[in-house]
């Protein structure tokens, strides 16, 4: 039966009721029917059967839109765990940086995030088991490979090193490459542009888009340092009160890495990853 998905737009903080997209379609990735109709809010207590997934339009989720339809690993990852769990999927599409209050302010149930795990708790929100290993990597010029073959190469660079302001490959930058001459850029596509140009030797971002360079067949110039820089892990995050959700979540977390649901939903957007052990 095809599940019923409803997607929530929310281009600001103001929570207001709006025009909401209806998303008839098949699990993993059969062409969706999106129809518009006015959806209104329901209050958090009163939602039984609902799993309100709050997801953002970002290089690191890899989350597009395309013809008004949200295509992605995060979109599968919540479409296959709201049908694990017999609930209706809810998208609600925020910015990145308020996706952490939508969820503790109770307009969203989970979301998933590479946040540390102390930092969490500090916020009163709990993680699952980890869904994925991820973290930063280094992404290079294929001329250049003989010179990065190891992390070690990387973070002793003295060369020209790239990375996007905000992000969490920012944080690594500063940390752990005293020698290299670090140059921020705004968006990702302008620090992909500038590696191209050879504008920098190297680029720091998220290991997700590290692999998803490495495994396109069109990409002839860059390639990515396929060991991870800093490590994460990519987890369901909920309220630390939404304890029952959260054992449901670690249960079909687990039931999926036995029978490799987890392993086919992950290499359908990343045939190239580190994998939970």
């Amino acid at each position: 039966m095809p599940q019923r998905v409803v997607i929530w737009r929310h281009p600001d903080r103001s929570w207001q009721r709006g025009v909401a997209f209806i998303m008839l379609a098949l699990w993993l990735g059969v062409t969706a029917v999106v129809h518009a109709q006015q959806v209104a809010a329901t209050p958090p207590s009163a939602v039984k059967t609902t799993l309100r997934v709050g997801v953002s339009l970002t290089p690191a989720s890899g989350v597009v839109s395309e013809a008004g339809i949200l295509r992605g690993l995060e979109i599968d990852l919540a479409q296959a765990l709201s049908g694990a769990l017999g609930m209706e999927l809810v998208l609600s599409v925020l910015p990145e940086r308020d996706r952490v209050e939508a969820l503790r302010g109770g307009r969203v149930d989970t979301l998933l995030s590479t946040r540390p795990l102390a930092e969490l708790h500090a916020l009163r929100l709990a993680a699952s088991q980890p869904v994925l290993e991820s973290g930063q990597m280094a992404v290079v010029r294929r001329e250049q490979t003989a010179h990065f073959t190891r992390p070690l190469d990387v973070f002793i660079t003295r060369t020209r090193v790239g990375f996007v302001r905000d992000a969490d490959a920012a944080r690594v930058v500063h940390q752990q490459f005293p020698n290299a001459q670090r140059i921020p850029f705004a968006v990702l596509k302008e620090a992909i542009a500038a590696l191209r140009d050879a504008q920098i030797d190297v680029l720091i971002v998220d290991a997700p888009t590290a692999w998803r360079i490495t495994a396109d067949p069109n990409e002839q110039q860059l390639i990515g340092v396929m060991e991870l820089l800093a490590t994460e892990q990519l987890v369901w995050v909920v309220r630390e009160t939404d304890e029952a959700l959260l054992v449901g979540i670690d249960a079909v977390i687990k039931q999926w890495s036995t029978d490799g649901t987890l392993r086919r939903l992950i290499a359908r957007w990343l045939p190239a990853q580190v994998q939970v052990q």
